[in-house]
């Protein structure tokens, strides 16, 4: 088939047959809806985002998601459960200030965590069972134990593959960064 100037295509010799159409309308429709590709959710307490919250964001999430935070402190702790990139609006902007751990990755997750200040009263960012993840452009400080820690569980081969880089992991309890086997 062709393309005309108006962007309609032409079938050439003859018509589109049923199956064809209908596989055009199913690739346009999942490619609108953000399934085949992931989504841009956007949190913001103030109420100008889809969610004030991160958790109610990250539940509405599918895998290959990006959850943008927009600036502010935000009193909880985050848990990744899904394959997800957390995006902050800076860590000059985006604090998450926990009672306990700050960002939790759970088992055998894949994500990216970017642009956050991290406090917390225990550990800063937990990754845990073989989690493989980015994080990046972040601060991680005053947490009660450890900046960055990987779970008894996580392999070597998984802490070889995760990237941290153009961090500023200080003034916590414990280590920057600890791999315990």
């Amino acid at each position: 088939g062709t393309v005309s100037g108006k962007g309609q295509f032409r079938t050439t010799g003859g018509k589109m047959n049923v199956a064809a159409k209908l596989c055009m309308v199913f690739l346009g429709v999942m490619a609108s809806s953000g399934l085949c590709f992931g989504k841009t959710i956007y949190v913001d307490q103030s109420g100008g985002g889809d969610y004030t919250t991160i958790a109610a964001a990250m539940n509405a999430a599918y895998q290959d998601d990006t959850i943008k935070v927009a600036p502010g402190t935000y009193n909880v702790t985050v848990a990744i459960t899904k394959n997800i990139k957390l995006v902050g609006s800076g860590p000059k902007y985006t604090v998450i200030n926990a009672s306990l751990n700050g960002i939790e990755v759970g088992a055998g997750i894949i994500t990216e965590i970017r642009g956050f200040t991290v406090m917390a009263g225990g550990i800063g960012i937990v990754l845990n069972y073989g989690s493989v993840s980015t994080i990046e452009n972040n601060i991680v400080t005053g947490c009660g134990d450890h900046g960055i820690y990987f779970s008894a569980s996580s392999t070597i081969t998984n802490a070889i593959s995760t990237t941290i880089r153009n961090n500023t992991i200080v003034y916590n309890n414990n280590s920057g960064v600890y791999l315990y086997q």
